[in-house]
């Protein structure tokens, strides 16, 4: 079974690639959804409660990242869903891309996806699949454009801290004639240390980003 659908983003589609790639958000978007993260950040584990015939069905699910392609801005996601205490069950490779789209951004989604059970055939299952589709579509859509238009801060300048008020020094005695001028060693120390600390208060660290997505059932 394969199903198909997108939606639009008012974001550049850079922000709108890597804020797909947070696998935790999708696997919040996912209908009826209370996965947690199991063995680092792209596997995550836990009950899902899809709505099914005007019920929701109590099953247990795992979503695990596959692979990102980052300069053709594809990426896709393995779901298993597994009904509690019944033979039912459903598995589906989801993958996503990000294109431009005037000032914004598009994300097609495709779900490639199987569902078995007693008395389950594709013809009855794909107007539930295709609408299970269209929730996630609608939550990621929400979720991708909130973060995606955040505006970007600008990191804070360094600001040096205040040196501490010490007692004027006294004046230092006379040097002989032949001296007069050159500094002395603890005047180089102490320029030296002024130079790191100055140094030290100026670097600061840069924070990388990354995201994306697409998707099939």
């Amino acid at each position: 079974m394969i199903l198909e659908t997108g939606f639009k983003v008012t974001a550049p589609a850079g922000r709108v690639w890597q804020a797909l790639l947070d696998v935790q958000a999708l696997a919040a978007c996912l209908p009826g959804s209370d996965l947690r993260p199991v063995d680092g950040d792209s596997n995550y584990e836990g009950a899902l409660s899809p709505t099914i015939g005007g019920d929701a069905v109590a099953c247990t699910a795992t979503l695990r990242a596959i692979d990102v392609d980052e300069d053709g801005r594809y990426a896709s996601a393995a779901l298993r869903v597994h009904q509690d205490g019944g033979p039912a069950f459903a598995t589906a490779l989801l993958r996503g891309h990000v294109t431009e789209n005037g000032d914004g951004a598009r994300v097609d989604i495709v779900l490639d996806g199987r569902i078995a059970g007693p008395g389950l055939s594709e013809d009855v299952a794909k107007p539930e699949a295709d609408r299970l589709l269209g929730e996630l579509a609608s939550s990621l859509c929400d979720s991708v454009n909130e973060r995606a238009s955040k505006p970007v801060q600008a990191p804070e300048p360094a600001r040096a801290a205040a040196a501490p008020s010490r007692p004027a020094p006294e004046p230092a005695p006379s040097e002989p004639s032949g001296l007069r001028g050159v500094p002395t060693a603890a005047a180089v120390g102490a320029a030296g240390a002024a130079a790191v600390t100055a140094l030290l208060l100026g670097r600061r660290k840069r924070r990388g980003a990354f995201v994306e997505i697409r998707y099939r059932w």
